[in-house]
């Protein structure tokens, strides 16, 4: 009889030894799935406008300081990867002149088209950017010449250069942008650089 007991204890404890494992892993929770609308790496959407106001500098060229720059973009993406975008941008306080220096206020007005680079397991898109447009600067000349000049000069110009896209979620992220402008008389030759906010899905 207590050989019959100790037999049924130590199987009792034998089950559930065994049992103890199986249900742990049961109750293990699933690991977390990502959500499905998780933002991704950002090239503006197909059919979706996004728009880009931002804050920066102008530098190097034909100008002699860093004036601050500010603006706005307005994209529209054709497909996942190719993006026309116009781009107006400002810099009032811009100096120019080897031998003598005066103020040149800068505006920028181009068409754009941006191509961006699907690198896998990155959480940035990098783009490259050309376009065509015009620049007016209006300089402040006339302390440094007696007779009547024009100081007003509006060129065609064209410029080339790249930047970087990050989403923050699915609506909005942010962009560094470099591009480069070529210019002539009062319209200074600069390059800019600037950050901004893209707000996206628009129109979606």
């Amino acid at each position: 009889m207590t050989r019959r007991i100790v037999s049924t204890a130590a199987a009792l404890l034998l089950a559930g030894t065994l049992a103890g494992p199986v249900a742990a892993q049961q109750q293990q929770p699933d690991p977390v799935q990502p959500a499905p609308n998780a933002p991704e790496p950002l090239p503006p959407e197909p059919e979706a406008w996004n728009i880009t106001p931002f804050l920066g500098i102008g530098f190097s060229g034909n100008l002699e300081n860093t004036p601050a720059a500010f603006g706005v973009a307005v994209g529209y993406g054709l497909t996942p990867e190719i993006v026309v975008e116009g781009d107006l941008s400002f810099a009032p306080a811009g100096e120019q002149g080897v031998l003598a220096q005066f103020d040149t206020s800068v505006w920028t007005l181009s068409a754009n088209l941006l191509y961006h680079f699907d690198i896998p397991d990155r959480d940035f898109t990098p783009y490259a950017a050309a376009g065509l447009g015009i620049m007016t600067g209006d300089a402040d000349a006339e302390d440094l010449i007696d007779l009547p000049v024009d100081d007003t000069s509006t060129v065609f110009s064209w410029n080339f250069g790249g930047g970087i896209k990050t989403a923050m979620n699915e609506n909005w992220g942010i962009r560094g942008d470099l591009r480069f402008f070529n210019g002539s008389d009062f319209a200074p030759d600069h390059w800019r650089l600037y950050a901004g906010v893209v707000f996206r899905r628009i129109g979606q």
